[in-house]
């Protein structure tokens, strides 16, 4: 893999940290905090809200805001510790992973530096047979979107891509 590839997957990662932090205090200041609608989008299907999570996924922690701060940073710096390794010379992975440090940075600062909270701001309805017939997926933002989709491109690329040929080093008695 060129060494220079390396500079797209960190332009990748600083957009997707600026993108989320922008749509975040975007956000805020369309609204002062309160569970509310800010504009509805398509009606019934997709809004632009304002909640703030205290927690990780669907509120989940909480109580432990800052362990999950610290949780974000650790889990950051580890994976670009084994960036290389992670993405198994594959671009795909290059991307994913990237992706993934993007978001997990951009809640990490929330995290950090939000004491309301990490701010969220999409909101859909996904069609589902539940009680009214649609499902108000827990809302969301930038950074969410990028963790999850990284997540699926890695998958996939794993199962799909061809495997990394190992480099048989040869030994000497």
């Amino acid at each position: 893999m060129k060494a220079d590839f390396y500079g797209w997957p960190s332009l990748l990662c600083v957009f997707l940290i600026a993108l989320d932090q922008i749509t975040k205090v975007m956000t805020i200041q369309a609204t002062p905090y309160s569970p509310r609608l800010i504009k509805e989008i398509i009606p019934g299907f997709f809004n632009l809200v304002h909640y703030r999570n205290l927690g990780a996924a669907w509120g989940m922690g909480s109580s432990h805001t800052n362990i999950l701060a610290l949780i974000s940073f650790v889990a950051f710096f580890a994976i670009l510790f084994e960036f290389p390794k992670l993405c198994e010379k594959r671009k795909i992975n290059f991307l994913a992973i990237s992706m993934m440090l993007g978001g997990i940075m951009g809640n990490g600062i929330d995290r950090a530096f939000r004491p309301e909270g990490v701010v969220d701001m999409i909101e859909v309805y996904i069609p589902f047979i539940y009680k009214e017939g649609w499902y108000r997926f827990p809302a969301f933002n930038v950074a969410d979107s990028a963790i999850c989709v990284s997540v699926f491109i890695y998958i996939i690329a794993s199962l799909i891509a061809p495997k990394a040929p190992v480099e048989k080093h040869e030994t000497t008695d």
